[in-house]
């Protein structure tokens, strides 16, 4: 599973949850994942 699929599977879960914080995910050389409030990003 690449580092897109898996934030697409958080996105969805992520908005509808009311999620109100920030989180990082550094999985090394296969990219970043942020989580900031509803918005999910793989930059």
């Amino acid at each position: 599973m690449s580092v897109q699929e898996i934030a697409d599977r958080i996105k969805s879960r992520v908005a509808s949850a009311g999620f109100e914080h920030s989180v990082k995910f550094d999985t090394g050389s296969d990219g970043v994942i942020v989580i900031d409030g509803a918005t999910v990003s793989t930059t």
